[in-house]
């Protein structure tokens, strides 16, 4: 049953089950000679994720027709799992910050967008928690911010940051234009096209659009110095 899947999962298995019909339409050449055939040229061409999905599925069904007599053994139950290597996650240097926030800028509906980014890359905030970020949350005259008053945070917990520099600049640009002293500081934003749009266009490497940020603002503040308490929301 497949009622407990997302629809995420419920599509790799999917596209497993598919591949696996290209090799298994028939059995002439004996379940285990299909089976071996299978590994050596799925092993090759495909990535260890995909391979240990493709298994996966093949130990179950025919686990499945074992317990219902047919075949006797599972052949593939001695096939090994691939290594899944963890692949070193890009995170962008300083020099990358400010040419993609120099990049966005001046484009049409690319202001919001790079203020989106610069309160990100300067607060560590998580994307959700910069969505409901309201202007009762930021207090310029104890230079602080409020992340999480509204219960949004991962843990459940409100935290309070110190208003560095460059995130009072955006958030005083922001104030001078904002009407509702109550409402949202910037809003929903999806930064994955502006990202992408950069990244082809600066001939950068891939990293992710929002989270990646956070990882920039934890190395910027231990590279100056900052207390390890503020990164360790």
């Amino acid at each position: 049953s497949q009622a407990h899947l997302t629809e995420a999962s419920r599509t790799r298995y999917e596209f497993a089950l598919a591949s696996l019909g290209k090799f298994f339409q028939s059995l002439n050449g004996g379940l285990a000679g299909e089976i071996a055939k299978w590994q050596i040229i799925r092993r090759k061409e495909t990535s260890a994720a995909t391979f240990n999905m493709e298994l996966s599925c093949l130990k179950t069904i025919l686990a499945y027709g074992v317990a219902h007599g047919r075949p006797k053994v599972n052949p593939a139950s001695e096939v090994r799992v691939q290594r899944v290597l963890k692949k070193e996650v890009y995170v962008p240097s300083r020099a990358d910050y400010e040419r993609i926030v120099a990049h966005i800028a001046p484009q049409l509906c690319g202001l919001k967008a790079s203020r989106y980014l610069r309160i990100l890359a300067t607060s560590g905030m998580r994307r959700a928690e910069l969505d409901e970020l309201r202007w009762r949350d930021v207090d310029f005259e104890a230079d602080t911010v409020t992340i999480g008053a509204e219960g949004n945070t991962k843990s459940g917990r409100s935290r309070i940051i110190p208003m560095f520099a460059n995130l009072r600049a955006v958030l005083e640009e922001l104030a001078r234009e904002s009407v509702d002293n109550e409402g949202l500081v910037i809003g929903h934003f999806d930064l994955r096209y502006w990202i992408a749009e950069s990244r082809r266009s600066l001939d950068l490497p891939a990293f992710r659009a929002h989270h990646s940020w956070r990882k920039f603002f934890v190395r910027e503040c231990l590279l100056a110095g900052v207390d390890a308490a503020v990164t360790a929301a």
